[in-house]
C-alpha cells in the first residue's frame, strides 16, 4: 500500500502540468483527502508540514507551485496555526 504522502504528491505532481483553475480544485480535494488520514489536528498538521516540505522539495518550480503554497496555508489556517 502506498504511504499517504506519496499518493498526494503522485497527484500534485500530475495537477502541475493541468490547467490551473480546475487543478486548484483537484489539489485542495488531495490534500483534503491526505489529511483525513491523520487522526487529530497534531497529526494532521504534522502531515500538512511534511507535505508543505514534499511540496518545496519536488515541485519547484512550477508555475503552479504559488496556488500550492496558498493551498496549504488555507489549510495551515483551518487547523489553527500558521507555516513555522
Amino acid at each position: 500500500m502506498a504511504h499517504p504522502l506519496d499518493t498526494c504528491m503522485r497527484t500534485l505532481s500530475a495537477l502541475i502540468t493541468a490547467d490551473i483553475p480546475s487543478g486548484e480544485a483537484s489539489a485542495d480535494a488531495s490534500i483534503v483527502a491526505y489529511l483525513a488520514t491523520f487522526p487529530g489536528p497534531q497529526k494532521q498538521i504534522a502531515a500538512l508540514s511534511m507535505l508543505d516540505h514534499a511540496i518545496d522539495q519536488r515541485l519547484s518550480p512550477s508555475p503552479f507551485l504559488p496556488i500550492l503554497k496558498g493551498i496549504v496555508a488555507g489549510h495551515y489556517e483551518k487547523l489553527g496555526t500558521t507555516r513555522s
